[in-house]
């Protein structure tokens, strides 16, 4: 039964003013159950001017749906609300978010211009339901603009609400992170692959216990298994344990090439940017990752594939997760990746290239003093023709990442530098 056959709306806002029909409907992970129990719920439409949205959450407190522009909670531009038990009044806010982890100061305000209008609201005994619209473009520099692509969308709720509409507000109960595209016309669907698929590997870091450190990065190595002929890997999945996914902020796994001896007989390890793991000097080669709001499979384009060859048999792989644990807890993990595989070869065999910029250590060290701080690299044709067929390669997807210290990323491309 839909979860949207119940209940009395207590508020009606713009909706017939702004004739936005809710066509779009998503499932967002809820961290505390594999099971479509207590499930949580968005639903959307769009115009040529404005997003509506309505959230279906399994609390009778506080919920929420933010604009990330990483998946993280700061900086992010949120719609706060909740339904008064006492009036019945449906609160709908626009609220901005900035959190510093390493002061553990988390800020909810409220902005200046109101964007969300309420449209609607409502509660039963176990769920409330917020609906609301917003214009597309962003109204003011507190606000984030909907956009034709994949956008980091942040959820989180309490059971308890405000004392008042400006009142304190309790750290959220739950949260989580996925990935969304408001603007796109026609939904993409997923590709069926189930009859192609003839083998799974899987690479866990296997009940390890993770030490209460607000940041760490830990890795699990192991060996491939015999490959009698040619496969490709055609899709990947995250292995997330449910109780530990407010941890885990990614997980990348690596093939490890001419691996020495000394190293190959590690098993856990640390292995983050400043910690002594030259294990991971000679572990470069990605083969795939996950980050959080990410989806649950990605995909490969329809003739292509990841190769999994005869040669590869028995070389060593390392699966590092980044656990981001701003509540110091101790606690024992199993997560991993999963990659789908098929012996029914396909045209094209897919890699992956990392290029950047290191400054004068894995963190990115910046000068003193300064409020904005600029680097630019460049991956000159002296290094591409050394690795490159002449005839180029196509890309298919792209991520950015610079760790703790970006907080902009220009999204330039030009066309004649296209490989």
């Amino acid at each position: 039964m839909s979860l949207l056959t119940w209940g009395l709306l207590f508020g009606i806002g713009l909706n017939s003013a702004v004739g936005v029909e809710l066509s779009r409907r998503v499932i967002l992970p809820n961290p505390t159950t594999d099971t479509g129990a207590n499930s949580l719920e968005l639903c959307w439409g769009f115009n040529d001017t404005h997003v509506e949205v309505q959230l279906s959450y399994p609390t009778l407190g506080w919920l929420t749906m933010g604009l990330s522009p990483n998946g993280g909670m700061d900086q992010s531009d949120v719609l706060f609300g909740y339904v008064n038990d006492t009036t019945n009044e449906v609160v709908i806010q626009d609220r901005f978010l900035t959190a510093d982890m390493e002061s553990m100061k988390i800020v909810l305000s409220l902005d200046k211009v109101q964007n969300w209008q309420m449209v609607s609201g409502s509660k039963n005994d176990t769920y409330t339901v917020l609906r609301a619209v917003r214009k597309i473009k962003a109204c003011d520099n507190m606000d984030r603009s909907f956009t034709n692509l994949e956008q980091a969308v942040i959820y989180s709720y309490h059971s308890k609400l405000p004392d008042s509409p400006t009142g304190k507000i309790r750290k959220h109960s739950q949260r989580g992170q996925t990935t969304v595209n408001f603007l796109r016309a026609t939904p993409i669907p997923d590709p069926d692959i189930a009859n192609e698929i003839t083998k799974t590997l899987e690479f866990r870091i296997d009940n390890r216990t993770v030490s209460g450190k607000e940041t760490q990065y830990s890795c699990k190595l192991t060996a491939l298994p015999v490959f009698d002929k040619k496969y490709q890997s055609i899709a990947s999945q995250p292995i997330i344990n449910k109780a530990n996914m407010k941890y885990i902020h990614h997980m990348l796994v690596y093939v490890c090439m001419d691996l020495p001896a000394e190293y190959a007989k590690k098993d856990f390890f640390a292995c983050g940017p400043t910690d002594d793991s030259f294990v991971m000097k000679y572990c470069q080669n990605m083969i795939g990752g996950w980050a959080m709001g990410a989806k649950e499979t990605n995909y490969q384009p329809a003739d292509v594939g990841s190769p999994f060859t005869p040669e590869m048999t028995g070389m060593k792989v390392v699966v590092q997760i980044h656990y981001n644990n701003p509540d110091l807890a101790t606690f024992v993990d199993d997560s991993g990746m999963r990659f789908l595989l098929t012996d029914q070869v396909r045209k094209y065999d897919s890699g992956t290239i990392m290029a950047g910029i290191f400054s004068l250590d894995f963190t990115l060290t910046m000068p003193p003093g300064l409020e904005t701080f600029h680097v630019q690299g460049q991956c000159s044709d002296q290094c591409t023709r050394t690795m490159l067929p002449e005839e180029g390669i196509n890309i298919f997807a792209s991520n950015v990442h610079m760790h703790t210290r970006g907080i902009v990323y220009p999204d330039i491309l030009h066309q004649e530098a296209l490989l």
